[in-house]
């Protein structure tokens, strides 16, 4: 069991994140690699945090991510996030 997350108030903090398919299986294909990397990128702008790094394998993926100290963004910032992640036209 990992240890509780060190949480940093006012700081900016870089997290290595990676999750695993169950079972272990080799299920991602090369077309389903590059879908999760757009999808990786597209929450990381509705996130408004920075992918340093990834990579991405047939059975699991590692991240490497920048988390800026808290921030209050604009409404515009705000619609610029929504747009990354459902398009100009919400969809």
């Amino acid at each position: 069991m990992r240890l509780p997350r060190i949480k940093l108030q006012g700081k900016t903090v870089l997290y290595h994140c990676m999750s695993r398919i169950v079972g272990k299986e080799h299920l991602l294909d090369q077309l389903c690699k590059y879908k999760l990397e757009g999808l990786i990128k597209r929450l990381c702008r509705f996130c408004g945090i920075e992918l340093v790094s990834h990579c991405v394998m047939s059975n699991h993926f590692h991240i490497l991510v920048r988390v800026p100290a808290e921030q209050n963004p604009s409404d515009e910032e705000l619609i610029k996030r929504m747009e990354a992640l459902y398009g100009k036209d919400g969809g």
